[in-house]
């Protein structure tokens, strides 16, 4: 995933502890289900946009809030016609360390 944040806003706000910023992320992937009788494969792409605010505690550790929307697709590799599409819009709460 790839996560901007703003220079020049910190260099306009000085020592703030909110900072705002921006994430892009493109995934991709397979998988394989296994019962006794079948083997089931897919292939799965997805991608998500978003940005939000970076709540700073000390110089290392920040809580963020994030609103992003995601698309991902399942598409079998037995059956090109078996898709699974999914969209979303979600808020996340998360913390993060910085080293």
């Amino acid at each position: 995933m790839f996560n901007y944040v703003s220079s020049h806003y910190n260099k306009q706000c000085g020592t703030t502890h909110l900072r705002p910023y921006l994430y892009a992320a493109y995934l991709f992937g397979s998988s394989t289900e296994e019962d006794d009788e079948e083997v089931a494969k897919a292939k799965a792409t997805a991608w998500e946009i978003g940005g939000g605010a970076a709540i700073f505690l000390n110089d290392f550790a920040s809580i963020d809030i994030t609103l992003g929307y995601g698309k991902a697709t399942f598409i079998s590799r037995d059956d090109e016609k078996a898709k699974i599409l999914a969209k979303a819009l979600a808020v996340n709460v998360g913390f993060s360390l910085y080293f």
